[in-house]
C-alpha cells in the first residue's frame, strides 16, 4: 500500500519527508512496539467511521518514537466537519512522561490541569491538515505551552506521527493515550464552556504504558 505523507499544505497538495528524517536513527535499531485495540462503533454521536478508533500503535526505534491510529474507515482527502467539530478534526496522542506533574492550561482552560507533559496531533479545519507536537512542559513554571509543526503521514485508515526522541526529553518509559476530538472553539479553551474541544472516542483503557 503507498503511503500518502502529507503536511500542513492545501487539500491535494500533498508533501514530507516524514520518514527520511529519523533514517539514520533506526538502521539496525530494536524496536519496542505497544499495540492498543479498541471497539468499533463506539463513538460519540452521529459520526463518520474515520472518527472511531479500532486500534492505537507506539513504536520505538532507536531515536525515533512513532505513533500510529487505526480508524474504522479511511480518511478522505477532504472530510467535511460534522456537527460538533466546529473547527477542527484531531486525531491526538498524549504523552504522560512525569506522572508527578500536573501542567496547567491549554489543552484545558487557563486553571485547567492535565497529566499529559507532551500532545501530538494532526488537524484538519476544512481546508488544510497540519500537524505539531505541543509541548506543556513551560505551563509548569507559569509560561505558554510550546507548538511544533511536525510531519505527519495518512494511509488509507491510518494517521501517524514520528518524532525525534529528543523533542520529549528522550524518555525511557511513559504512559499514553489516543483519541479523537472536535475542537469547537479557540485553541486556548476559552469557548463552549469549559473546554473549546470534545472527546469523539478513545482508547479503552485510556491510559497505556510503553514499553508494556
Amino acid at each position: 500500500m503507498r503511503r500518502r505523507r502529507w503536511a500542513a499544505l492545501p487539500a491535494f497538495t500533498f508533501a514530507v519527508a516524514a520518514i527520511q528524517a529519523f533514517a539514520p536513527s533506526v538502521i539496525g535499531a530494536p524496536q519496542q512496539v505497544v499495540t492498543v485495540t479498541d471497539q468499533t462503533g463506539d463513538l460519540a454521536f452521529s459520526l463518520p467511521g474515520f472518527m472511531d478508533i479500532t486500534r492505537a500503535d507506539v513504536i520505538g526505534t532507536g531515536r525515533s518514537l512513532t505513533f500510529r491510529t487505526t480508524l474504522a474507515q479511511p480518511i478522505p482527502t477532504a472530510p467535511s466537519l460534522p456537527h460538533p467539530c466546529e473547527k477542527h478534526i484531531a486525531w491526538v496522542w498524549g504523552m504522560d512522561t512525569d506522572p508527578t506533574t500536573y501542567p496547567v492550561g491549554f489543552p484545558a482552560p487557563p486553571s485547567g490541569a492535565i497529566p499529559v507533559e507532551f500532545g501530538l496531533r494532526v488537524l484538519w479545519d476544512g481546508s488544510v491538515f497540519r500537524a505539531e507536537l505541543i509541548d506543556r512542559r513551560p505551563l509548569l513554571s507559569g509560561q505558554a505551552a510550546v507548538f511544533i509543526p511536525q510531519p505527519f503521514a495518512i494511509a488509507s485508515n491510518q494517521v501517524s506521527m514520528t518524532l525525534d526522541t529528543a523533542l520529549v526529553g528522550n524518555p525511557s518509559s511513559f504512559s499514553f493515550d489516543a483519541v479523537v476530538m472536535c475542537w469547537m472553539g479557540n485553541d486556548d479553551g476559552t469557548e463552549k464552556g469549559n473546554f473549546g474541544w470534545l472527546s469523539v472516542d478513545a482508547l479503552d483503557p485510556f491510559w497505556n504504558a510503553w514499553p508494556s
